[in-house]
C-alpha cells in the first residue's frame, strides 16, 4: 500500500491583472466564487496569514485544520487552530498533520505567504475574474492593493489539470478556474 503525501497548493482568486484584494480585504464577494474555494478546502489544512486571518475576523473555516502565520499572535493552539511564527514552521506542522490525518495542504494567501510559497507547491488552483479592478471607481483612492505575482510559476514546468467557468447569476464578470500541475516541486529546505 502507498503512504499518502499531502500534495501543497496555492488557491487564489485574482482580477485580470493578478490583484487579490486591498487593504487585507476581498474587493469582490461572488458566493458562486466563494462556495468553490469552500468546496475545495473543505476537510483540508489551510495556511494563512496573519491579516488572512483577521479578514476572518480571527475565526477558524469550519471543517478544515487552519494554520496562522503570525509573529504578533499568542493565543495558544486549539482544536483545528495552530499559531506559528513562521511559514517553514507552519508547513512543517502542515505536512505532519497531513500525514497524520491524510489531509492535503491549501496556501490560502496573503501575498506574502504566496511569495514564500512558490518553490514548494504541487498545484495552483487559480479563478481569474475577466476584468481589471484597478481602474474601478470604488478603488480610486484606496493605496494598498495586494497581488498575486503569477509569473512566479514557470509557464513551462505547468501542466493544465482542468479548466471550468464559474457561473453567477449575480454577477457581471466571467470567472475561469484553472488547477495546474506543478512539476518542479523542491521541497522544504
Amino acid at each position: 500500500m502507498e503512504q499518502f503525501v499531502p500534495s501543497i497548493s496555492h488557491i487564489v482568486c485574482i482580477d485580470s491583472m493578478g490583484l487579490i484584494g486591498e487593504s487585507n480585504n476581498l474587493i469582490w464577494n461572488i458566493p458562486e466564487e466563494l462556495a468553490y474555494f469552500k468546496n475545495t478546502t473543505k476537510d483540508s489544512i489551510v495556511i494563512m496569514g496573519n491579516n488572512t486571518f483577521k479578514s476572518l475576523k480571527n475565526k477558524p473555516l469550519k471543517n478544515r485544520i487552519n494554520i496562522v502565520v503570525s509573529s504578533s499572535i499568542t493565543s495558544s493552539d486549539s482544536n483545528n487552530l495552530y499559531f506559528r511564527n513562521s511559514v517553514k514552521d507552519s508547513l512543517e506542522l502542515a505536512q505532519y498533520l497531513g500525514l497524520k490525518d491524510q489531509k492535503n495542504i491549501f496556501i490560502i494567501g496573503g501575498e506574502s505567504i504566496y511569495e514564500q510559497t512558490f518553490s514548494l507547491i504541487n498545484k495552483v488552483y487559480i479563478s481569474v475574474i475577466h476584468h481589471n479592478y484597478i481602474h474601478d471607481p470604488i478603488l480610486k483612492d484606496k493605496k494598498v492593493f495586494y497581488y498575486y505575482n503569477y509569473e512566479k510559476l514557470d509557464i513551462d514546468s505547468l501542466e493544465l489539470e482542468s479548466k471550468s467557468l464559474i457561473k453567477s447569476t449575480n454577477y457581471f464578470y466571467p470567472i475561469s478556474t484553472y488547477i495546474f500541475k506543478v512539476n518542479s516541486n523542491d521541497g522544504l529546505e
